[in-house]
């Protein structure tokens, strides 16, 4: 993953590249092609990652609450990285998240007056809009919340959208109907404005195209 290329960042270049103390792993320490020593040449130019990955999906899911604690309660249980509990000798054990392929953490919203679990969906065929919705939700009641919809922000792919309004409403007939079941099941609308035309990749590129 790029974050794991880019762990580090630029203070930590001479480390890496100089075979002292680093954090990476013989795959991700040295680049695949330049330089792999440090040297005047590096510390002026840094170094520069190149790649493709899945598309990722910038979601949202509200919770009816102020001040974001069970946010941030169910944000750390979501994300793939988990969260640091105590063991019994006093020490602290990480305890992995639910959903695969998520960064997630809860935020106030102090202008809606509600919270977020504000999430990154790095891959939405391992986690699905609908399944991170539904998990959320179902964490927000453990803890006596209620969810007030979702946002998506910026473009989401179509497949994504069809996927989520397959799982709500498997007898929908078409695209269009997928997409409003999804829309309307996920809360896209209770609090900021999803357009599918200019929020779904594929409709957007088309409605560019014709204009």
């Amino acid at each position: 993953m790029l974050s794991d290329l880019r762990r580090g960042e630029y203070e930590g270049l001479q480390g890496r590249l100089a075979e002292g103390d680093s954090s990476h792993s013989a795959a991700t320490r040295y680049p695949d092609v330049g330089a792999r020593e440090w040297s005047p040449l590096v510390a002026r130019s840094g170094g520069i990652t190149v790649g493709a990955r899945s598309i990722l999906v910038a979601y949202n899911v509200n919770v009816d609450e102020q001040g974001a604690m069970v946010a941030k309660k169910i944000g750390s249980i979501v994300r793939s990285s988990g969260r640091l509990l105590k063991s019994e000798n006093g020490g602290k054990i990480r305890s992995g998240g639910m959903l695969k392929k998520v960064q997630g953490m809860g935020v106030p919203v102090d202008e809606l007056g509600i919270s977020q679990v504000s999430m990154n969906l790095l891959d939405v065929d391992q986690c699905p809009l609908h399944l991170a919705f539904k998990t959320c939700e179902s964490l927000a009641n453990d803890h006596g919340a209620k969810l007030c919809g979702s946002e998506i922000v910026g473009l989401v792919p179509l497949s994504a959208m069809l996927q989520a309004g397959r799982y709500f409403n498997p007898e929908a007939p078409d695209d269009a109907s997928l997409v409003q079941a999804a829309v309307h099941a996920l809360g896209l609308n209770n609090h900021h404005e999803f357009n599918p035309q200019k929020h779904i990749i594929e409709w957007a590129l088309a409605s560019e195209v014709v204009e």
